[in-house]
């Protein structure tokens, strides 16, 4: 990634800072870059790993994520334009293109305040499972959207507003 999402929550979002998690060093290095050249209005901190890992031990208001959504044939499928610009593991994620979005559903939690918001895009013919993963997976309000051309691309999901305890 380019670091685009954080740069845009940064700037537009109503937030005392970002933290933006790139799971490769190349592209961390290019995200910070980015966060040089715009210079958002709040701090924007560009971390290295995998989707929630950078988290342990923050508490967030939102957790915003473009994850992985893609099966194997899907991504054969898919114009070499993108296919030859993007590495696989940016957008292929297991058998179904869920266990990404699995991930993030089942850990996010844990690192969101309560009442804390979940934003993940997803793949318009995946709506479905997701609401029902996100709904098992213990989130309240849960809603699917659609983007500019109407396809449902994006769901919310917020955690419990009652705080857990966790021994």
């Amino acid at each position: 990634g380019c670091g685009c999402i954080a740069l845009s929550l940064a700037v537009e979002g109503s937030f005392d800072r970002v933290i933006a998690v790139e799971r490769h060093a190349e592209a961390a290095a290019l995200a910070r870059e980015n966060v040089g050249l715009v210079r958002p209005p709040v701090p924007v901190e560009v971390r290295v790993g995998d989707l929630l890992a950078p988290l342990t031990g923050e508490r967030c208001r939102a957790v915003v994520a473009n994850p992985p959504y893609l099966t194997d044939e899907e991504y054969a499928a898919i114009d070499p334009s993108v296919r030859l610009f993007e590495p696989r593991e940016a957008l292929v994620s297991g058998p179904d293109g869920l266990d990404a979005t699995r991930a993030l559903l089942a850990g996010a939690q844990g690192v969101l305040e309560p009442g804390g918001l979940l934003a993940l895009e997803i793949d318009e013919r995946r709506a479905d499972a997701v609401r029902t993963l996100a709904l098992a997976s213990g989130w309240t309000h849960v809603t699917v959207h659609e983007d500019l051309f109407g396809r449902p691309r994006y769901a919310l999901a917020r955690a419990s507003p009652v705080p857990t305890f966790r021994p």
